[in-house]
């Protein structure tokens, strides 16, 4: 009998430490896991004894690793004490370490149910209405949670977690403010922050997130590249090169980068002269030397400087992306069609066309290009195909191929072309010398020379 009285007594001790054991939390407390309810107290001794016998059995295999049976124990727990909520809170930490989260639910409401000051469960509740998705309960019970625990800042933390996910954009702020006047001000809160505000469209707030990071720590210029990003990124060029003028004066790993964009800015500008001066001076640093070398073209090319362009990109044409070789082989075969260097334009004008499909322009450009070479076989098939429609970029066309025929000996031709020149008047003095070559070819060609010759002269 003595020896039975010893056994119980271990048990009871057992159980009463499994009850009543401590978890500390994030801010240094600790709060009490023991159960409030009174399911076992008010069973018959011997099911008292049973419970408890069981209870501890339970937690003995949990520690074990032997999961299965301690929830098996658990469970027999609740049938013996269905009133008593300690093991409902245990079955429901088994099934949320094997992310059973319905069930984990299931059990810990249950145990609130029966215990509802008791702040582990409600932990453990709030947890498992937020692993099956029940984001509104489950941010409510954080903030029953908070009232009791208001310094937690691992609270706030799942709650402003939570209103992100919930898209309460406002009330996350909010929390995570809250996080702040504990913890003190954080890379890491901040930029949180600032990708919140991006998301609500309130630049200025965003803004501002990054100015307090500026302002707490002002020798990391990290921040202020992430400030003038964010304006440039929200179309606010103005604000964003200040920034990075102001970057760009300091020597440090962000000056040519902070150069790029500050030029970038300035072309989009049209402030060609600063932004040239700018890419010129980042043209050799390993980052842009790819893509300074086009800006410098295309703002030579912009500022019509053509021999310039002709003096400086060539040499670049295998340097630059690829994405951006067509067009920089447009502007450089341009700038010799623009100085009547047509046989040095053509192979540019060319490569453009690789990566392009050719408009009626091109295939004039290209075209006269061609004639200017005296290609006459290659102007005509080029300048064909620009002369598609009845505009003054045909009536042109025409006329040169006209004048392409001529060259070629192939006078049938030349006097078609010549005569839809002249039935177009979009260039007066073309229609005039289309309509006097084409009365010439008709009187040498025609049949009846005289009367087509004659109707010409008379139109």
């Amino acid at each position: 009998m003595q020896k039975l009285k010893f056994y119980i007594l271990v048990i009871l001790a057992s159980f009463l430490v499994s009850c009543s054991s401590t978890k500390e939390t994030a801010n240094g407390t600790k709060k009490q896991r023991k159960s409030t309810s009174n399911g076992v107290s008010n069973l018959p001794e011997k099911e008292q004894i049973q419970f408890k016998f069981l209870f501890h059995n339970a937690g003995k295999e949990r520690i074990l690793g032997n999961y299965q049976d301690a929830l098996n124990l658990f469970m027999q727990c609740i049938v013996i004490a269905p009133e008593e909520s300690t093991p409902y809170y245990e079955v429901a930490s088994l099934y949320e370490a094997s992310k059973q989260t319905d069930l984990a639910l299931e059990y810990s409401s249950k145990a609130v149910k029966l215990d509802p000051e008791n702040y582990w469960y409600r932990i453990l509740y709030a947890q498992s209405l937020q692993r099956v998705g029940k984001i509104t309960e489950a941010i409510e019970e954080y903030k029953a949670l908070l009232k009791k625990d208001g310094e937690n800042v691992d609270l706030y933390f799942e709650l402003a977690g939570m209103q992100l996910y919930a898209e309460e954009y406002k009330e996350s702020i909010a929390s995570f403010n809250e996080i702040e006047k504990r913890a003190g001000i954080t890379e890491e809160l901040s930029i949180q922050k600032e990708k919140i505000y991006i998301k609500m469209g309130d630049v200025n707030g965003a803004a501002n997130e990054v100015q307090q990071l500026i302002d707490h720590a002002p020798d990391n210029l990290k921040y202020q590249v992430l400030l003038a990003d964010l304006y440039m990124a929200n179309d606010l060029d103005e604000e964003a090169s200040k920034v990075y003028y102001e970057i760009l004066e300091k020597e440090t790993e962000y000056k040519a980068p902070a150069i790029y964009y500050y030029s970038h800015i300035a072309y989009t500008d049209k402030n060609y002269q600063t932004a040239l001066e700018g890419f010129q001076t980042i043209s050799c640093e390993s980052m842009f030397k790819s893509i300074a070398p086009y800006y410098i073209t295309q703002i030579y090319y912009k500022q019509e400087k053509y021999k310039k362009v002709i003096e400086y990109a060539p040499v670049y044409m295998d340097s630059v992306s690829s994405k951006r070789k067509s067009e920089f082989a447009k502007l450089i075969g341009d700038s010799y069609y623009y100085e009547k260097k047509y046989g040095e334009a053509i192979p540019y004008l060319m490569e453009f066309r690789k990566g392009v499909k050719a408009t009626r322009f091109d295939n004039y450009q290209i075209g006269f290009a061609y004639f200017g070479t005296k290609d006459y076989q290659n102007a005509v098939k080029y300048l064909a195909r620009a002369s598609t429609k009845k505009d003054a970029l045909s009536q042109t066309a025409y006329y040169h191929m006209a004048e392409s025929y001529l060259k070629l000996e192939e006078k049938d031709y030349a006097s078609n072309a010549f005569r839809a020149a002249s039935k177009m008047e979009f260039d007066s003095e073309i229609t005039e010398n289309s309509l006097f070559n084409y009365a010439k070819l008709a009187y040498e060609l025609s049949y009846n020379p005289y009367d087509e010759a004659i109707e010409a002269f008379h139109e």
